[in-house]
């Protein structure tokens, strides 16, 4: 993660031009008005680079309106998507095919080669993947076909869901591998809810190249739960248990295996991060464990040492998980 700018360090005075100066050019041309009536007026914005043609931009902060319009479009217009996450409070949008209003945990799509103005109203936040159309794989006209219905999309929900746990997956990524396959599983998606949204031919055959993925997807989003099976998953992604173990079967671990080691990785890191108050089998029901001691056994296996003998160990060398 890169820090582009946090406005509370600076003077009050001088944060409206700061924020109208970096945010009129770090994404594309834009005219840029903050509402200075706020005495609390403040503006965060950070970058995740998710390798070639891809990257996240977090934008927080109190009011603000952003435009593209035609003299902007003149100066550049990259073939370039943005795939915005609303965090917190609402946002507006509007272009040339109507109006759009956003609300915590509503994805939107803006085509940047077109003209836009997107309005945040009071303190707001919001997550937007920028990713090129030649990554992307589909056209600027497709992207804005879908906009406008990307609820109807069979996989809109694992998409918000991927998004709402891309900020913290972001800033644990220290390597620019990891940073690309985060990339690379993002694109994959957006593609897949596109596709399906915009009712195109490529919708089934997106949906069926993007089914490892979403299944992947969806084991971690769920692994809290310890009813997660493989007929629930199955039934969740309108297949048959069957189907499901042949598209598993190219993975080194059985599905069963590769949840044991999700939620072990989950565990650990939770057991590195908590104080001495949060017990163990704390730790282990909310990673999905229903028995403690059979949990304290799968850990040891998975890492030579008990769950409470990790956490000392963690709390005294200052262990990142």
């Amino acid at each position: 993660m890169r820090l582009l700018l946090d406005s509370r360090q600076l003077n009050r005075a001088d944060r409206p031009d700061a924020v109208t100066a970096l945010v009129s050019s770090v994404e594309v041309p834009q005219l840029v008005t903050v509402d200075t009536s706020r005495t609390d007026l403040w503006h965060r914005l950070e970058w995740w680079d998710l390798g070639p043609g891809a990257h996240l931009l977090l934008t927080a902060g109190t009011g603000i309106a952003v435009k593209r319009g035609a003299q902007q479009l003149r100066i550049a217009a990259p073939e370039r998507l943005a795939v915005s996450f609303q965090l917190t409070g609402v946002a507006s949008r509007s272009d040339a095919d109507g109006n759009s209003e956003m609300r915590p945990g509503e994805l939107d799509l803006v085509d940047q080669t077109d003209v836009f103005e997107c309005r945040w109203f009071g303190t707001a936040g919001s997550l937007a993947f920028i990713v090129d159309y030649d990554r992307l794989g589909v056209s600027a006209a497709t992207a804005r076909a879908a906009a406008s219905r990307l609820a109807s999309s069979p996989v809109y929900n694992l998409l918000r869901a991927h998004f709402a746990g891309l900020r913290e997956a972001g800033s644990r990524l220290r390597s620019s591998s990891a940073q690309a396959m985060i990339g690379q599983a993002t694109t994959e998606l957006v593609r897949a809810v596109i596709a399906t949204a915009a009712h195109e031919g490529s919708g089934q055959e997106e949906l069926h190249r993007s089914l490892h993925l979403r299944l992947t997807r969806y084991v971690e989003h769920h692994l809290t739960d310890p009813q997660l099976d493989a007929e629930r998953i199955a039934a969740e992604h309108n297949i048959s248990v069957r189907h499901l173990y042949n598209v598993w079967s190219g993975h080194e671990l059985t599905l069963a295996q590769w949840i044991i080691r999700k939620r072990l990785e989950r565990a650990r890191r939770e057991l590195a991060d908590c104080g001495p108050a949060v017990t163990v089998g704390v730790v282990a029901r909310r990673c999905g464990f229903t028995n403690t001691a059979h949990f304290g056994r799968r850990f040891r296996d998975a890492y030579g040492i008990s769950p409470r003998e990790w956490r000392e160990s963690s709390r005294v060398s200052g262990i990142q998980a």
